[in-house]
């Protein structure tokens, strides 16, 4: 297993990237799960998953991710996933969760397209 590892940044004023690196699994999806739920309190606008650094992410994730991802677009939040490998991009998108978040290249083209004060 891949050492794993959660962090936020504000990009922005308003704009928080959580990033992910290493395994997430049914032992590490509860904690990127509190990380995403935190934004709400830290008064974020926009979210962004980052998991460009992401090796394994498994069904426990894709339902972390699932359940974060409609409770802070619920609280008005516009949440985005940036996704480079491959690999979890296919996990992304055969389980659906590109049809219920926006899947980008980068950070950078993810920012990009939702301007700062858009909501979801």
């Amino acid at each position: 297993m891949d050492e794993f590892g959660v962090a936020t940044a504000a990009s922005d004023t308003g704009t928080f990237v959580v990033s992910a690196y290493g395994d997430v699994d049914l032992v590490t999806a509860p904690e990127l799960e509190t990380e995403l739920l935190d934004a709400v309190r830290l008064r974020a606008r926009r979210v962004f998953v980052d998991l460009t650094r992401t090796t394994f992410f498994d069904s426990s994730a894709v339902h972390a991710l699932l359940r974060s991802g409609e409770r802070l677009q619920a609280s008005g939040l516009h949440v985005g996933i940036v996704c480079s490998n491959p690999n979890v991009r296919k996990v992304l998108e055969i389980t659906g969760v590109d049809r219920t978040l926006r899947i980008h290249a980068t950070i950078e083209q993810a920012i990009s397209l939702i301007p700062a004060g858009s909501y979801a």
